[in-house]
């Protein structure tokens, strides 16, 4: 059978699927990423001590205030095949 069939067949049948993407599908989102020109890591000085167990045990308030923003963000038309 065709390789193409037979996946469009598994996804029909499935009661769920993951698709896993690269960045560019939450950066247009409104979801920062992380290495680009205006990513996180340009924008904190130490992201990975603001991403950090530790941080979220010292400043659990900013840790989520940092975080909230994403789910603010609204789905892209490409997030609704």
């Amino acid at each position: 059978m065709d390789v193409t069939k037979e996946l469009a067949m598994r996804i029909a049948r499935a009661n769920r699927i993951a698709v896993l993407t690269g960045a560019g599908m939450s950066t247009e989102s409104g979801i920062p990423d992380f290495r680009s020109e205006n990513g996180i890591y340009a924008q904190e000085e130490d992201v990975e001590y603001y991403l950090s167990e530790y941080y979220f045990a010292k400043n659990p308030v900013d840790f989520w205030q940092r975080l909230i923003s994403w789910r603010l963000s609204r789905p892209e038309d490409c997030r609704d095949l």
